[in-house]
């Protein structure tokens, strides 16, 4: 069940002019035969309720049915502030599900914080609720305040993914702002943490501090804390604040977090993966980007246990099949590597459908054979099946000169590459709906995600590589595209690079890399 929280706009009933009258009425039946705002009164029993609402309207003096409600609190300066309930609410209450948005805290002072109490029994009292309140003056001045520090950051002094909190917050105060500019000075802004206070533990309730602890981080950012801590310590305490605080689904952050990392403490950089996979629980696209940057980082192993946890997700996807034999070959386990191979070259796993990977997957087994042969031998390697997909000369003089491979997460992701040759003559290969519908469908209905290219006896010279995004990216779990490139592909001088690319970080299309091509 859902869990509400509200953002609320009183206004001062001395300035507000319709139904001016009626309202001081409403407020007065209260104060004289209700307690007031802050009465107690709040459970109806039997015919009571009907009874309340018909002393109202003859106090009132109009019909039941045409009541009008608010919600209404006496300022410590005397004055009643009120905000209408009904069919007008949407213009001063605003609701939030299972959260409390970001931009909302902004507007407080942590001296601001309330609590609702409770009666405990035995004459005790507990806070059960926490409310924040202050006038629309103040709200306004803070968000502008926070809106300027947050601008003032530039994206080289936070670490890369911060700028997707830092856009998304800026956003946020632009509504808020937006908001509650209509209301006079003078207004009241209330948030109430509402229903959310019931899933809050009573200890964490009484030390709530998102308030201070948001304009903490914040300040934070504007003075480079990150990538300025003093020590590998601190650095540690600031990822788990922000952790917890800020990206706790994000899996951008989690790949940056590495980043910083990796170098300073690969333990725990290493850590900061696992955290990340169970974040990403069953969703394959988060586990393959985690398994992809495992890869980059030549940690095999853990991106063996990724693989092996995709297979269970989706046992049908021929791409994780491929995935893992890979891997089984980078991990040096041979003979399970070669037992896979056999299985998918000659179409042993029922329900899945490799032909979309099947030219991918020949060269890859003949490059294992070509290269560890030596370790073959006690393997059930499927050589003779192998050597039906490749011609007999071009079994015999395996190898490029250039062999570039990508691996994205995300089928239905868009994009486009670009070859550009020595000569300036240049070869696109687009990914998308309009290109090649046929294909999407097949990587959809199959489960594969690689395309690969080969260069071999071309023009002598630079080779550019440029790539284009085409897809609106989620921030929180974009597209990843795992990049490799081997040069002298199946030859005792194979060199090879891997780079993972975050797709939503393409506004434009980029040079993705220079390959010098002078065999």
């Amino acid at each position: 069940m859902s869990k509400k929280s509200a953002l609320m706009v009183y206004q001062n009933l001395a300035n507000i002019k319709e139904d001016k009258e009626y309202w001081d009425k409403y407020i007065k039946f209260h104060e004289l035969y209700w307690d007031g705002p802050n009465a107690s009164q709040n459970v109806f029993y039997g015919n009571e309720y009907e009874e309340y609402r018909n002393s109202l309207s003859k106090y009132l003096e109009i019909e039941p049915d045409q009541i009008k409600d608010c919600l209404f609190t006496k300022h410590e300066n005397g004055d009643y502030y009120l905000t209408p309930l009904g069919v007008d609410s949407d213009k001063y209450i605003m609701e939030s599900e299972n959260s409390i948005p970001a931009q909302w805290f902004l507007m407080f002072e942590s001296k601001e914080k309330k609590f609702f109490y409770s009666h405990a029994g035995d004459g005790a009292i507990q806070p059960d609720g926490i409310y924040y309140n202050t006038d629309c003056a103040l709200s306004k001045k803070r968000l502008e305040s926070a809106k300027d520090i947050l601008e003032s950051i530039s994206n080289e002094s936070v670490p890369k993914e911060f700028d997707i909190f830092q856009k998304e917050l800026l956003f946020g105060i632009s509504e808020m702002y937006y908001w509650i500019e209509k209301f006079p000075d003078d207004s009241m802004i209330v948030l109430n943490y509402a229903e959310i206070s019931s899933v809050i533990h009573e200890f964490t309730l009484k030390n709530e501090n998102s308030v201070s602890d948001l304009w903490i981080i914040i300040q934070n950012l504007s003075n480079k804390d990150f990538e300025n801590a003093n020590s590998i310590i601190e650095a540690k305490n600031q990822f788990f604040k922000y952790q917890k605080e800020v990206y706790e689904l994000s899996i951008p952050f989690y790949i940056e977090s590495y980043n910083y990392f990796k170098n300073l403490d690969n333990n725990f950089a290493v850590s900061i993966l696992k955290i990340a996979s169970e974040k990403a629980k069953d969703n394959p696209k988060a586990l393959k980007t985690i398994a992809y940057k495992f890869e980059e980082s030549g940690d095999y192993e853990k991106a063996k246990i990724i693989y092996k946890r995709l297979l269970k997700i989706r046992p049908g996807d021929e791409q994780t099949y491929r995935d893992l034999a890979l891997i089984y070959k980078e991990n040096e386990e041979y003979e399970l590597a070669a037992s896979l191979y056999n299985k998918i070259l000659k179409n042993k796993i029922s329900n899945v459908n490799v032909l979309g990977l099947q030219e991918t997957i020949v060269n890859e087994a003949s490059h294992m054979y070509w290269t560890k042969a030596d370790k073959l031998i006690l393997t059930d390697f499927p050589l003779k099946t192998l050597k039906t997909f490749i011609p007999k000369n071009d079994w015999k003089n395996f190898g490029y000169d250039f062999r570039i491979v990508f691996d994205w997460n995300d089928p239905a992701v868009e994009f486009n590459i670009q070859f550009v040759d020595p000569k300036k003559k240049y070869y696109n290969w687009s990914h998308t709906i309009i290109d090649d519908k046929e294909v999407l469908e097949d990587e959809l209905n199959y489960g594969y995600n690689t395309e690969e290219f080969i260069i071999e006896k071309s023009n002598k010279g630079e080779w550019i590589v440029n790539i284009e995004n085409y897809s609106i990216e989620d921030n929180s779990n974009p597209t990843y595209i795992k990049y490799t490139v081997y040069k002298n592909y199946g030859r005792p001088n194979e060199i090879r690079k891997v780079e993972l690319l975050d797709l939503s970080k393409l506004k434009q299309k980029v040079t993705l890399d220079v390959l010098k091509y002078y065999n």
